[in-house]
């Protein structure tokens, strides 16, 4: 595999649109790389999804406490 990389001028999209026949080891390594990628991206928006919820709680947590607190006789 290395030594078809190697050529000048590879293109590892061209190499898998030209490749006929059953799948090489480039597509292997290919597949591997974009399915990093994927993972990357899920966990990435996974966080933005989390940083969210935390940022909704908290403010919903800021409008339920001062009602428990009136509604226990204590004030502002």
């Amino acid at each position: 595999m290395r030594g078809i990389i190697d050529k000048p001028g590879f293109s590892f999209s061209a190499n898998v649109r030209t490749q006929v026949g059953r799948p090489t080891e480039v597509h292997s390594l290919i597949g591997a790389v974009f399915a990093k990628f994927r993972e990357l991206e899920l966990q990435l928006l996974i966080g933005q999804l989390e940083s969210s919820l935390r940022g909704v709680a908290k403010k919903q947590m800021g409008q339920i406490e001062p009602k428990r607190s009136r509604a226990h006789g204590v004030r502002d």
